[in-house]
Order: C-alpha cells, then sequence, then structure tokens
C-alpha cells in the first residue's frame, strides 16, 4: 500500500506536468498553493468535527434529561392497565408493558 502523502505529491507532480491547470507556475509554487489548500481543509474539518462532537455530547445530554423527566412521571403512574408482550420465538424476550406510561414492568 502506497503512502497516501507520497500518493498525493505524485499525483499533484504529475498533473503540474501535464499543464492544463491555469497560467504557468513553478512546481514548487503549484505544490505549495495546493498543499496549503489541503492543510486548510483539513484544518477545517477538523473544526467542524470538534463541533459536531461537543454538539452530540448535548444532544446525549437532553436526551438523557428527557428519560429521566419520562421515567418521573412512569413512576407516579399506578399501572392499573397492562399488556404482556410474548417472544413468538419462544426466547427470554417477553415483557409486560403499563398501556398508559409504556413503562416495562
Amino acid at each position: 500500500m502506497m503512502d497516501p502523502d507520497k500518493e498525493l505529491l505524485e499525483r499533484l507532480i504529475s498533473d503540474h506536468s501535464k499543464g492544463d491547470y491555469g497560467p504557468p507556475v513553478s512546481l514548487a509554487d503549484y505544490l505549495t498553493i495546493h498543499l496549503v489548500c489541503i492543510r486548510q481543509i483539513k484544518e477545517d474539518l477538523a473544526v467542524i468535527q470538534r463541533h459536531r462532537d461537543m454538539e452530540m455530547g448535548h444532544h446525549i445530554d437532553n436526551v438523557k434529561g428527557f428519560d429521566k423527566e419520562v421515567k418521573k412521571i412512569q413512576d407516579k403512574c399506578k399501572h392499573l392497565s397492562t399488556q404482556r408482550h410474548s417472544d413468538p420465538s419462544g426466547n427470554n424476550d417477553s415483557f409486560t408493558e403499563c398501556r398508559h406510561c409504556g413503562k416495562v414492568i
């Protein structure tokens, strides 16, 4: 397997040698322009990923908060009407659920 950086460098050199990239520019300038651009793209993506990860953490915290609220409500319920859900395969996946609050009992 080829080193991705070496592969990129070889591709840029090959593209430069074709000369169909616009006005004439030296190989060094051509590589600098493209490598700076690639570095900026990677940095921008890293910033977005960090923000995404932070938002995902906030989202998970919010969902956990909602789950706590649901549990509080379910704990108040008397579960006067329940429904048994049996596992058609015969395994141990059967459960009883409150018809009002949805709590699995």
